[in-house]
């Protein structure tokens, strides 16, 4: 389906068009009543809906870059152009009680591919050693576990072999044996040989190689991204409870619509 015919950008732009209409027609009603004659309400109100319609027609125009859609709106669209935006019944086992080593959706998409309900405790929950994490409605960075934790682990030994206690300050070192490392550290603070180190340790091609595909699931529905876009789908965001964690790009969304939309010219 292409991205244009989804039920969210069909609902956006609607949205928008009426809005832009009921200003017009309020600006043009307002344009009738001479200058001399309007009240401070009227001009009040002509001035609000003139710079409410600019922001408007602004919105319009960037349908075209995707820059009027929410990170939200654009992962839901990527889901409801392929096909894969939840059903009633999904919905409702996504809503539904959690079992402790259950993971938000796993039932939703276990229904989706015709699978049992019941949560396993399995490396990989799905087909084509697929792996699923929820993103929420936000789409949020995703953590991985203990293939994460192990990655991290790897990687801190490998920097307290390689580099001299004095090449960090002691709370650096710190920060590093707690694996609780902001985006900030992981890309500016730290020094650039570290930095380096932990880049590509923690790699998202590296870290996730042991999954074929990765679903991403939200509360509207989910996207799947294959083993060969890890590379270009996810960044590193941050290091937290001494593991890695991911996050989806938008521009790597943005591809993917551009992408559906020509493969229907």
């Amino acid at each position: 389906m292409r991205y244009t015919q989804t039920p969210t950008y069909v609902d956006h732009v609607s949205r928008l068009q009426a809005e832009a209409r009921a200003l017009q027609d309020e600006l043009d009603a307002l344009s009738t009543v001479k200058r001399g004659t309007r009240s401070l309400e009227q001009g009040r109100r002509s001035t609000v809906a003139r710079a409410r319609l600019k922001t408007v027609k602004k919105n319009l125009d960037g349908l075209v870059d995707f820059s009027t859609f929410t990170w939200t709106s654009l992962f839901t669209m990527l889901a409801e152009a392929e096909a894969c935006a939840w059903n009633d019944e999904q919905l409702a086992l996504l809503r539904g009680e959690l079992e402790s080593y259950e993971g938000r959706g796993e039932k939703s998409l276990r229904h989706r591919f015709g699978l049992p309900i019941e949560a396993t405790q399995g490396t990989c929950d799905f087909p084509d050693d697929g792996e699923g994490k929820y993103v929420g409605d936000k789409v949020d960075a995703i953590r991985v576990g203990k293939v994460g934790k192990r990655a991290y682990g790897r990687l801190f030994r490998e920097l307290a072999r390689s580099f001299k206690e004095d090449s960090m300050q002691p709370e650096q070192w710190d920060m590093l044996s707690d694996g609780e490392v902001s985006a900030g550290k992981v890309y500016h603070s730290l020094p650039a040989p570290v930095r380096v180190t932990m880049q590509q340790a923690l790699a998202p091609e590296t870290v996730l190689a042991c999954y074929q595909t990765l679903f991403l699931m939200s509360d509207r529905g989910f996207v799947r991204v294959p083993r060969t876009d890890f590379a270009t789908a996810f960044s590193l965001a941050a290091v937290t409870q001494m593991s890695p964690k991911y996050k989806l790009k938008r521009e790597y969304v943005e591809l993917r619509l551009r992408r559906l939309e020509h493969a229907s010219d």
